[in-house]
């Protein structure tokens, strides 16, 4: 997936961190205040279950807490819920 137009790939870039049985994706952009340094936003985690081996996505409130996504079910194809965050079609991710 392509998710950065290449215009603007030097202004925000994609990274991802993982802890335990989760992955956080996190947007990074230059800090407005200094260039040289890059603030970073979590976008979204996906935790897998390992006894199912389904993965689940979850979303961030306001209060930096992951909450399950309540449009996705745990699903075994990771790439199903990266086509959700992508789309963002409720705007909790990108929002």
């Amino acid at each position: 997936m392509d998710w950065i137009p290449p215009h603007i790939r030097s202004e925000i870039r994609l990274i991802h961190t993982i802890r335990g049985n989760s992955v956080t994706l996190n947007e990074e952009r230059p800090y407005f205040l200094d260039q040289s340094r890059w603030t970073q936003n979590p976008v979204a985690q996906f935790r897998i279950d390992v006894g199912s081996q389904k993965w689940s996505l979850h979303c961030r409130d306001r209060n930096g807490h992951w909450h399950l996504y309540p449009r996705l079910a745990p699903n075994k194809n990771l790439e199903a819920l990266l086509r959700e965050v992508n789309a963002g079609p409720t705007g909790i991710f990108w929002g």
